[in-house]
């Protein structure tokens, strides 16, 4: 189990903010649990939102709020199943060149998740499944023995995602460089018209199983880059391996994903089921929900 136990989510926050993300994400909790009601299956929830949004610390008052009931809940992050450096090398020769960075759309293998996906919410016959985990700093999955084993079926699946909820811009959109940083690194466009290509054929397919939205929306974009670069300064002073990214890299990388954050924000924001907008200091400046009744798929025909 790779959840922050409460204790570490204490020191992590600190008690005022932890008592303000208990308030917040109850509504959530709640929802879900009413969800549960009418399912056959397990519950598949995507919370979405930029890096270092606070994705994960959601999802995991949400999986201590389920084993509160003795409810099993459990999360896939999407990091967990990047592609690693040899096989992105690969890409980068074979397609373009910034497909050798971790983090975009197509660096992920989003069929694997949804296998896996699949074997979660399997209606008969569940056994054991194992989870990917992937290490940042070797920039490679770790073996095997490491990966989380989920023993019993969940009655939830957290998909935690920055680009989960993404839609393929339209050509003419790509056409037109966003900032400084794509007229530096993809002028003509090359590079954005492949994410495009595999949002629409990688991603699309595991977002339509997704049965509840949860989004994060950062003040701006220039907010995102200065909680990464926070983030990798944190661990500096601590002494921890860096996450393969200088901070021009990082500056590079925030450039680089803005119009898909941008294209998530507007795609999810008129039909997600919760939003939380947040302040530059990442607490929560305003939450609201919207009333939708729940549908869910067939995930072993889908």
């Amino acid at each position: 189990d790779k959840s922050l136990p409460i204790s570490k989510i204490s020191q992590k926050l600190g008690p005022s903010a932890e008592r303000s993300a208990s308030f917040w994400s109850e509504p959530v909790f709640q929802r879900l649990l009413e969800d549960l009601e009418q399912a056959d299956r397990p519950l598949v929830v995507a919370i979405s939102g930029p890096p270092s949004s606070g994705k994960r610390l959601l999802s995991d008052f949400l999986i201590q709020r389920f084993a509160e009931l003795d409810m099993t809940a459990v999360e896939m992050a999407l990091n967990d199943f990047s592609f690693d450096a040899r096989a992105r090398a690969e890409m980068a020769e074979r397609e373009h060149p910034l497909f050798a960075q971790r983090g975009f759309p197509g660096t992920y293998d989003c069929l694997a998740m949804k296998n896996v996906l699949a074997e979660l919410c399997a209606v008969d016959n569940f056994s054991p499944v194992s989870i990917p985990r992937f290490d940042k700093v070797k920039d490679k999955r770790f073996p095997r023995s490491d990966w989380s084993i989920v023993e019993e079926q969940p009655k939830v699946v957290i998909l935690t995602g920055w680009c989960l909820g993404a839609v393929p811009e339209s050509i003419e959109d790509l056409s037109v460089c966003l900032n400084a940083v794509e007229r530096e690194l993809d002028p003509e466009g090359v590079f954005r018209k492949l994410v495009k290509e595999r949002i629409s054929e990688e991603q699309q397919p595991l977002q339509k199983l997704i049965d509840r939205w949860v989004l994060f929306e950062a003040p701006n974009t220039g907010v995102v880059l200065e909680w990464l670069l926070a983030d990798e300064a944190e661990r500096r002073e601590q002494g921890k391996p860096r996450a393969n990214r200088t901070d021009s890299e990082i500056h590079d990388y925030v450039g680089l994903i803005e119009r898909t954050l941008r294209d998530v924000k507007l795609s999810i924001a008129y039909h997600a089921d919760f939003v939380f907008e947040l302040k530059r200091d990442r607490s929560i400046l305003s939450f609201s929900h919207r009333e939708r009744s729940l549908s869910l798929m067939d995930l072993e025909s889908a």
